[in-house]
């Protein structure tokens, strides 16, 4: 990944300007040798399916995230960091284009430099921490570049995706599949016990994850254990919130969607 960072506030305008200057040199330099040397797409798509092997990869492979009333799943940033580091020829990431004590102005890019064709997205992202009894700004260096970063990490993956073609895409999500019904290591019972001890320490009930399913749980299969883990990851990471998981709202709990 070629991430460009910089801030622009008062006193750095000279700075931010330098490093414009330099990385549009950098990416001149970047075209010219992807025109010299193309892609070949046949041996680009054999990497991306055998990074996709990899237990590691595939368990992060996909996330779920609430549109409408479904809650649907997409491919996660780092299997897009994956495909698009195996495509070649392919730069990506985020710059900060402002920063005020408030807010961050951000930038989340992907370029293919053998096509230039290019994809951008300018965002804000506010530097309040807000839970449910508080709110305060944040002011540690270190926890804004992590909301940054957080924040500019979907915005990544969505110009990415928007660039790879979709059958490229869908062929790594089914490879991850298939690792993930082979690799695991345990069988599917060791499997559903770890899958309710990760969802229990998130208060969440078997019966609540039944509900899910639609399924007892002395019929969960393989592939609803893969399913609940790559929903599990999506929560724990922030991508979807419990009570955007209908099943997972508790009864004295009003939804954000009622509220």
């Amino acid at each position: 990944m070629n991430d460009l960072i910089s801030q622009n506030s008062t006193g750095q305008s000279g700075a931010m300007a330098i490093a414009t200057s330099r990385q549009g040199a950098d990416s001149q330099t970047q075209m010219i040798a992807a025109k010299r040397f193309p892609r070949d797409e046949t041996a680009a798509l054999t990497r991306i399916l055998k990074s996709c092997e990899r237990k590691g990869l595939a368990e992060a492979a996909v996330y779920s995230y609430k549109k409408g009333d479904s809650v649907i799943e997409g491919a996660s940033i780092r299997l897009a960091e994956t495909i698009a580091q195996n495509w070649g020829n392919m730069n990506f990431g985020f710059a900060v284009l402002d920063s005020s004590e408030a807010e961050s102005q951000v930038m989340a890019f992907a370029w293919d430099l053998e096509t230039n064709t290019q994809r951008q997205l300018t965002f804000p992202v506010s530097h309040l921490r807000v839970t449910k009894t508080s709110s305060w700004l944040l002011k540690d260096p270190r926890e804004i570049y992590e909301t940054v970063a957080n924040a500019a990490a979907r915005r990544v993956r969505a110009c990415i995706l928007s660039i790879i073609p979709g059958d490229i895409v869908d062929s790594a999500l089914a490879a991850c599949d298939q690792t993930m019904h082979k690799v695991t290591g345990k069988d599917l019972p060791e499997r559903i016990l770890d899958m309710v001890q990760q969802f229990g320490e998130m208060g969440i009930t078997p019966k609540q994850i039944e509900l899910r399913l639609q399924t007892p749980r002395a019929a969960w299969t393989s592939q609803q254990v893969v399913a609940m883990g790559r929903l599990y990851l999506s929560l724990r990471d922030g991508f979807l919130k419990r009570d955007e998981v209908p099943e997972f709202v508790d009864p004295d709990t009003v939804p954000v969607s009622q509220q």
